[in-house]
């Protein structure tokens, strides 16, 4: 329990983002579990660098053997030939091999990726003859040209894990040209493939592991039902297996969706039962993100004085363990709540305190959150030029990102600061671009929210009967069953 603890500890600490280290955990474990076959990891090289410092002190580097494609030069049939070698070197010892500069060996090598890939293709046999596992880490880009040109080869992915940039930044790949952003917002791309190559997994603990995959992409797309249909598929096979670890990553991740469907008592529910599982293994990382979940929770329930309880023992805990990432998390989230208390000083207090540990360490994602509610706060303080400025700086960095959901956010809160400035007509411009993207998403919460400010904005114009008609729409969704 001992050793099992410091590797949780150690995850905990190896990346900032939670998305990023339950990844992590997942793919520690796919390794663990995996006798042979392909493994893709979509990462930048920052984030490559620090996954392959943690297993430089890990007992599970005993086993892996890393090629990288350009020291010394080498196209397919060259790695054929280094793997080869590997084999007749230490045989069953290294079992894992981690692959990566694929980018760089393209770019070398004067060929095209195109043609590389093609030849990976052919050669995609040739792996199966040894009792290993091949994990590739490559760029976004570079998946993109596989699933065109080696479409058998990428088929063979056992597991795929995407790493998304925990630092904004442009990099060169094949396809990005310098300083361009790369985008990961492919889940829909991801779901396909997973949800063909599941069929192919006998084993019960790597199907898991994809089903909460799927689970979790189903999540980003927005699709709430089917991604708790695949997160309970996955629970059901670790509460079988008594596998406490995963049943509580597992816990946390439906609670989440149950939160985002407004069934708030399930959510509680189950978050507690992480809890209990993390507390029994003295897991403190993973108690500090269940209060973290917990307290977000009460507040969405208007529970508000609890709400305020679970979140500073969450900050509490991140403080001891100095973790940045998730004290600016912790802050944010008590912001929140006195926003929700209609306490917007207070709310700015800890906003701010949050956004200066995020803007000084670029986290971008959080940092756009903490701009949208110190917006909300001004507003609420009738600051509405102060609340625009804030709103626009939150709508460039989701816009940025291409984040819809928070794109969304940040043009309904523009529009109803416009319309308490006056500007009815800038508040319709920026209502109806909410509007495209919650109806795109099927939405129906956000959906339903949208109409109603549409029709509030209509009544204001004195444009009655266009008012209803909105006011009519919201209703015939909030009434759905």
């Amino acid at each position: 329990m001992k050793k099992k603890s410091q590797a949780n500890k150690r995850i905990s600490s190896l990346f900032k983002l939670p998305e990023n280290r339950d990844n992590f955990h997942l793919f520690y474990k796919s390794l663990s579990l995996a006798t042979n076959g392909f493994i893709l990891c979509q990462v930048l090289p920052e984030e490559r660098l620090k996954i392959f410092g943690f297993f430089n002190s890990d007992p599970l580097m005993d086993r892996i053997h890393v090629i990288d494609m350009v020291q010394p030069l080498c196209g397919p049939m060259e790695l054929q030939q280094t793997i080869i070698d590997a084999n007749e070197k230490y045989g069953a010892k290294k079992d894992i091999f981690f692959i990566y500069n694929f980018e760089s060996c393209i770019y070398l090598s004067k060929t095209t990726a195109k043609e590389f890939f093609q030849q990976m293709n052919l050669i995609r046999d040739f792996f199966m003859q040894f009792n290993a596992v091949f994990v590739f880490f490559v760029t976004e880009s570079t998946v993109k040209i596989m699933i065109q040109n080696a479409f058998d080869f990428y088929d063979w992915m056992k597991f795929t894990f995407t790493f998304v940039p925990e630092r904004e930044r442009g990099t060169q790949t094949i396809e990005v040209k310098e300083g361009e952003e790369e985008k990961y917002s492919k889940p829909f791309e991801k779901i396909k493939y997973l949800k063909s190559a599941i069929e192919r997994i006998t084993n019960e603990k790597e199907k898991s592991q994809i089903l909460l995959e799927l689970g979790e992409l189903y999540r980003q797309v927005g699709d709430y039902d089917t991604a708790l249909e695949w997160m309970l598929k996955s629970l059901e096979i670790e509460e079988r297996n008594n596998d406490w670890q995963n049943m509580a990553v597992g816990y946390r991740m439906v609670a989440e969706i149950f939160q985002l469907k407004n069934a708030w008592d399930k959510a509680l529910e189950i978050a507690f039962k992480a809890l209990e599982i993390d507390k029994k293994n003295n897991n403190i990382a993973n108690i500090g993100h269940d209060y973290r979940v917990i307290g977000t929770i009460y507040r969405d329930k208007l529970e508000l004085d609890t709400a305020l309880e679970f979140s500073l023992k969450a900050l509490e805990i991140d403080e001891k363990n100095n973790d940045l990432f998730s004290v600016a998390l912790d802050y944010g989230n008590i912001g929140h709540i006195y926003l929700y208390k209609k306490n917007p000083d207070d709310a700015l207090k800890f906003t701010f305190k949050a956004l200066e540990i995020n803007e000084k360490n670029d986290f971008f994602r959080e940092m756009a959150r903490n701009y949208n509610n110190i917006a909300r706060s001004y507003h609420e303080k009738g600051k509405l030029d102060e609340a625009l400025r804030f709103s626009f700086k939150a709508l460039a960095i989701e816009e940025k990102n291409n984040y819809l959901i928070g794109m969304a956010r940040c043009y309904n809160n523009i529009a109803g600061i416009y319309m308490d400035k006056g500007d009815l007509d800038k508040a319709l411009e920026y209502i109806f671009k909410a509007q495209e993207i919650v109806e795109k998403n099927n939405d129906r919460d956000k959906m339903a929210l949208t109409y109603a400010n549409i029709g509030r904005i209509y009544k204001a114009k004195g444009d009655n009967k266009t008012a209803n008609r909105y006011f009519k729409r919201a209703e015939e969704i909030r009434n759905e069953t």
